[in-house]
């Protein structure tokens, strides 16, 4: 247990002191107290913080035996000699090791110094994945080697240690592609010749993912999920393909176009906007949903991050239904699928956010309904029906969805004045979606037309 203790004021600043207590039966140094007080002098109140925090996991590294945590190894790196001393004393540290020419740095030493140079420049979630990489090094080379010590071989036998921990080979490629990006900076900065780990196969693929959530499936889970904002999550994922949580979260009432039944989400990922229409199994979702808001309440979805896997994974057990691996990723997979069997896939791809190729190498599958439709195809049939009506498949209009050009979609293929994604299939005949507009239908305009307090009315958005 530690705590900062307020020592009286020097100037502006405050003199703090860490107090900790080792705990019953650890192993500390010869003639050190129960009870050690480490002085920091004037310092803020923010870092007597962070110094309280550091000194906590290193007390709990010291009665574990174990290594510092990749964070606090990397703050150690940077702390001054007299504060290093002063750990070093209480028994909290090991002696910091000599000051070295850049070819010998330690492993630890350099990933500590690669993630500070790579937090300025990516993402917080990226540097995370950085650490889980970095934790599989210290783990597999537990001595610290010297950075210029770690050879092709070395390489070859972490890459095998992580296959043996039953990785899967797309999770082990991610791994040495961080690897690959840890070491090419030691090559950029000089530290080392070669890179001993760039002859690992690193390129991504697909990861052997073949869950294909039904629509059958989707409701009987709907219809266990606890209230109307967890069915809209899971809504937004399974019809929408929104990314969980880094868009729906973000996704407010604003950004929800009643009227031509699309959404505009922020990608976080891509950091671009994108349009994604609202089929007929999420709008009544949403209807429900933004009823039900609170006033003022501007975002969609409002459910804490924490533990969502928890909630879904129960709802899942209590529709009868086998828990999925990846749950989110897994709706958003299914709904590209669904996509695909209907519209163009430049259209499908660009309303998940994502490229073409991306799309088949890691979203697309092969559900069983084809299998089914392809055992019916007859190809002479097709090619007959297809010349009797010039060469070219007939074109059923979705009725109700509002063109580029302010009219509705009832026209032919032929009509200029239609930009709307043609629809040559019936979507309920493709899969078993429906994707045309609901806005007009007599239902849900007396939705529209109802008071709400906290947004614009249905009816009321504009284009």
């Amino acid at each position: 247990m530690t705590k900062i203790r307020s020592r009286g004021t020097a100037g502006k600043s405050n003199l703090y002191a860490i107090d900790f207590v080792w705990p019953a039966g650890a192993k500390r140094p010869e003639g050190q107290p129960d009870r050690p007080r480490i002085r920091l002098g004037q310092v803020t109140k923010r870092q007597a913080e962070e110094v309280c925090r550091n000194v906590e996991s290193l007390l709990a590294s010291r009665v574990l035996n174990q290594p510092p945590r990749v964070e606090v190894a990397e703050w150690l790196s940077g702390v001054s000699g007299g504060l290093y001393a002063k750990l070093e004393a209480k028994g909290l540290v090991d002696p910091r090791e000599p000051a070295v020419d850049e070819p010998s740095l330690r492993l630890r030493q350099w990933c500590g110094r690669f993630l500070r140079q790579r937090r300025v420049d990516v993402k917080p979630r990226t540097i995370q994945l950085y650490r889980h990489t970095i934790r599989g090094l210290n783990a597999h080379f537990p001595s610290n080697p010297s950075v210029e010590s770690i050879g092709p071989g070395d390489a070859v036998e972490w890459r095998t240690r992580l296959k043996g921990r039953g990785l899967s080979e797309a999770t082990v490629r991610q791994h040495c592609r961080h690897a690959k990006a840890i070491f090419n900076a030691a090559v950029d900065a000089e530290v080392i010749g070669t890179n001993p780990f760039r002859k690992l196969p690193s390129r991504s693929i697909a990861a052997n993912r073949d869950t294909f959530v039904d629509h059958e499936t989707a409701d009987r889970v709907i219809a266990e999920l606890p209230d109307i904002a967890w069915r809209m999550l899971f809504g937004l994922a399974r019809y929408a393909g929104l990314r969980v949580p880094s868009e729906t979260h973000r996704l407010t009432w604003a950004d929800v176009d009643w009227e031509r039944a699309r959404l505009r989400v922020y990608a976080p990922k891509t950091n671009s906007e994108r349009m994604v229409p609202i089929c007929q199994n999420l709008y009544p979702l949403l209807v429900d949903g933004f009823e039900a808001a609170a006033e003022h309440e501007s975002r969609v979805v409002s459910i804490s991050c924490n533990n969502m896997p928890r909630t879904l994974h129960a709802a899942i057990r209590r529709a009868g239904v086998e828990v999925w691996p990846d749950t989110f990723q897994t709706l958003r997979r299914s709904c590209e699928s669904d996509l695909a069997k209907v519209f163009p896939q430049h259209a499908v791809s660009a309303w998940l956010g994502h490229s073409v190729q991306v799309s088949q190498e890691h979203y697309l599958q092969v559900t069983e309904d084809l299998f089914g439709r392809a055992a019916q195809f007859n190809g002479a049939e097709a090619q007959q029906k297809a010349q009797q009506h010039g060469g070219a498949p007939r074109v059923t209009p979705v009725q109700g969805i509002k063109t580029e050009t302010g009219g509705d979609c009832r026209g032919s293929q032929d009509d200029p004045s239609c930009k709307s994604v043609p629809c040559d299939a019936n979507p309920r005949q493709m899969g078993g979606l429906d994707y045309e507009s609901p806005a007009l239908t007599a239902e849900l305009q007396g939705h529209a037309s109802s008071s709400i307090r906290h947004g614009p009315r249905p009816a009321e958005c504009s284009s």
